[in-house]
């Protein structure tokens, strides 16, 4: 069946229909989401992958020869120049190596299989630059022509327990295998490191087909095959290993293809593996696809879930930030902390002014400025002390204003999931700019505004005539607290307020509610299914 068939069979599933509508509607928002939609659209209309996997130098790629009727995958390849190699169908004998060299991709393309046997004698080669290019090999595609391969991509993977690299390389391969064989060689068979990998591996994909290859190394014949076929069966049952695979059928083969018992236990093999696999590759997607539709529903409630954590912790970061909620806090507070001062500067504002009315009787104006200016210079001094309490004390809020919300900033950006990286990182931004701004505060004096309206008042009153010094004297305590909200109110204005911090919350908000309509969106869809 082509890949066009399996397209058309697919393409009005309701599971399908309903993926496509809601990769639509996310875009490229919820990358944890989008990958599972990937995986659905992929199943439901390229070949099924199948990857090849096992301890290195268990046969893999001659299993694959083998398998189609070829002699195109190196064979004996040493760990350093081990790869992966994916199989694909194609009508002319082919192919493509990817590099990653100085993170740029390149792709070479060649004609025939000849470049695999380079790379396979790599080790061999007596140039350096040579041997670095294969180093820097991230992918081989082999394209081949056989129906086979119309139903399903082959994956050879680097053998486990020899190289570290090439270990990680294979378990990355996984997130592009929907179904696996585990070759396990006869000769060490259900040894721990094999029991360990495939349980590593079982929580990734637990479609897992056990095939033992090298059974020729100690049978020869149809009995002695009979024989060990029963006890290497009680043994993966006893040891427990036949439990970690998909299914309980196992297949002792031989690769080796010059020997006519094996080559017709190959034959048997190939047949059994047809019929339960090989030939069911679409009820094989259809299943595929409906264990992705529970990932996916998982995958958006979960995103849901986090997306309404990062809301709270949204309107935390935002309620602080909001200079009403901070002015209403702090105010009262710093009018209380500020009060004795305010009452001591009215009172000695009082006194100089009753001195200037008694000593500003001369009718030479040069006089008087000269007495206003020798008052005001003490007056200055007396208020000295009430500047510093000022700016201590607004320092101090706005450092404690700048902590909460950078600890906030910080629980918010702790939320957000690598999936979502750039709103974290714009987040981390955020902070060290803040943090930046209120170092560059601390040396910095706040001069109050109500000292300044101290001075008004006198100069005021120096031009006054005596008989309202009762009634003005009286007011001065009572302006100056008023002016004194006034101006702690505009000078935390001034710092609180910050309009990179409120574009970015802003967004971040529009961002999260356009979030929690588009999953929501995607559960009503999901459930109509």
């Amino acid at each position: 069946m082509s890949n066009l068939d399996k397209k058309a069979i697919f393409d009005d599933r309701g599971q399908v229909k309903t993926a496509r509508k809601i990769e639509t509607l996310i875009g490229n928002h919820h990358p944890a989401v989008a990958w599972h939609l990937n995986r659905i659209r992929e199943i439901a209309s390229i070949p099924i992958t199948l990857a090849v996997m096992g301890e290195f130098s268990a046969g893999k790629s001659t299993f694959i020869n083998r398998l189609l009727g070829i002699d195109a995958l190196p064979v004996a390849v040493s760990p350093k120049t081990a790869t992966i190699t994916r199989v694909l169908y194609g009508e002319t004998p082919r192919i493509e190596i990817e590099y990653v060299h100085e993170n740029q991709r390149v792709i070479r393309e060649e004609n025939g299989y000849d470049g695999l046997k380079k790379i396979q004698n790599a080790k061999k080669i007596n140039d350096g630059g040579y041997q670095k290019e294969v180093g820097d090999i991230r992918e081989v595609r082999v394209f081949v022509d056989n129906p086979l391969l119309k139903k399903f991509t082959l994956l050879d993977t680097p053998g486990f327990n020899h190289d570290a690299v090439m270990d990680e390389k294979t378990m990355n391969a996984l997130c592009d295998a929907h179904l696996i064989v585990w070759l396990s060689d006869y000769t060490q068979l259900a040894k721990q490191t094999e029991f360990d990998r495939v349980k590593q591996i079982r929580p990734h994909n637990p479609r897992i087909y056990l095939i033992i290859n090298k059974t020729d190394v100690h049978v020869s014949g149809t009995e002695a095959y009979q024989q060990t076929e029963v006890e290497v069966r009680q043994h993966l049952s006893d040891n427990g290993f036949i439990d970690l695979f998909y299914s309980d059928e196992i297949y002792l083969i031989s690769c080796k293809t010059e020997l006519p018992f094996w080559d017709g236990m190959f034959q048997r093999f190939l047949s059994r593996f047809d019929r339960t696999v090989l030939d069911e590759d679409i009820a094989i997607s259809i299943d595929l696809i409906s264990n992705q539709w529970e990932k996916l529903r998982d995958s958006v409630h979960q995103e849901q879930a986090q997306h309404d954590i990062m809301q709270r912790k949204l309107g935390v970061v935002r309620d602080l930030s909001i200079v009403d909620t901070v002015l209403a806090a702090h105010v009262p507070i710093a009018l209380d902390a500020l009060d004795a001062d305010i009452r001591e500067i009215s009172v000695e504002l009082v006194k100089h002014c009753e001195r200037a009315s008694q000593l500003c009787n001369s009718k030479v104006p040069s006089a008087n400025r000269f007495v206003r200016e020798l008052l005001m210079m003490d007056l200055y001094q007396r208020t000295s002390s009430f500047e510093v309490a000022y700016a201590k004390l607004i320092g101090g809020v706005y450092i404690d204003f700048s902590e909460k919300l950078q600890l906030s900033l910080t629980h918010l950006a702790s939320s957000i999931t690598d999936q979502h990286n750039e709103k974290r990182r714009k987040l981390s931004m955020l902070i060290e700019y803040l943090e930046l701004k209120r170092s560059s505060l601390d040396d910095v004096m706040i001069l109050p505004r109500a000292t300044v309206e101290a001075t008004e008042l006198m100069n005021l009153f120096c031009c006054a005539v005596r008989g309202q010094l009762g009634d003005f004297s009286s007011a001065i305590s009572t302006r100056l607290a008023s002016a004194l909200k006034r101006d702690l109110e505009c000078d935390l204005r001034d710092l609180v307020f910050d309009e990179s911090l409120g574009l970015v919350l802003k967004k971040l908000d529009r961002d999260l509610a356009e979030a929690a309509t588009r999953l929501s969106r995607s559960l009503e869809l999901m459930e109509v299914v």
